[in-house]
C-alpha cells in the first residue's frame, strides 16, 4: 500500500479551489491499495470509494510508502477503508472551508472521530486510514487529521518518496 498524492486530479472542480486555498502543488490524496491494478481506495464526492486510475492519471501522482506499515497494518487499513466504504462515509465539502478562519469561525472546527463515520476530505480519510486504521501516526501528537490538507499530507516524517514500478506502468509511461 502506497499514499498517492495528486499534482492533477482530472475532472474535480475543486481542483484550483484546493490548490489556491492550500497554497500547494496538491489538490487530492488517496491510498494506492492495488499497485499492479492501479487500485486506489480515495474519498471523493458524494463517498469514500473504491476506483481504478487511468493510466493517464498515473503522471500527475506522487506515491509515498509509509515507513512502519507493515502486512498487519495494511490489513488493518484496509479494514478500516472497507468499514468506510460499507457505511458510505461522505465526503464534507464543509471541512476543505474549515482551512480559511472565516469559515472555521462560523462552521467551528472539523470533527472527525477518526473511525470511518464522520464525513472527510481526501486527505483527512487517507489520515485516519494510516493513523487510527493503520495505528502509524503520520505526524506528533496534537495533529488532527482536519488540518491536514493534501500538500500537508506529503509532509509527513514517515512518508518516503516510492514511484511506481516502471513494469507496472507499462512502456512510456512515467511517474516522477
Amino acid at each position: 500500500m502506497k499514499i498517492a498524492i495528486f499534482r492533477n486530479h482530472a475532472n474535480d472542480p475543486l481542483s484550483f479551489a484546493i490548490k489556491a486555498l492550500m497554497r500547494t502543488q496538491y489538490t487530492h490524496a488517496a491510498l494506492l491499495e492495488d499497485e499492479a491494478g492501479l487500485g486506489i481506495i480515495e474519498a471523493f464526492w458524494p463517498v469514500v470509494r473504491r476506483r481504478k486510475l487511468d493510466p493517464s492519471e498515473v503522471s500527475g501522482i506522487d506515491f509515498f510508502e509509509v515507513a512502519g506499515l507493515t502486512p498487519e497494518k495494511t490489513q488493518a487499513v484496509v479494514a478500516f477503508c472497507d468499514a468506510a466504504i460499507a457505511a458510505h462515509e461522505r465526503y464534507s465539502i464543509a471541512n476543505l472551508f474549515r482551512f480559511l478562519a472565516p469559515a472555521r469561525a462560523v462552521l467551528g472546527e472539523a470533527t472527525d472521530a477518526g473511525n470511518g463515520t464522520n464525513p472527510v476530505f481526501c486527505s483527512q480519510f487517507v489520515f485516519d486510514a494510516i493513523t487510527h486504521g493503520g495505528g502509524v501516526p503520520l505526524f506528533s501528537k496534537g495533529v488532527n487529521s482536519g488540518e491536514v490538507d493534501p500538500g500537508h499530507l506529503a509532509w509527513s516524517p514517515v512518508l518516503v518518496p516510492a514511484p511506481l514500478d516502471a513494469r507496472v506502468l507499462g512502456a512510456g509511461i512515467s511517474n516522477q
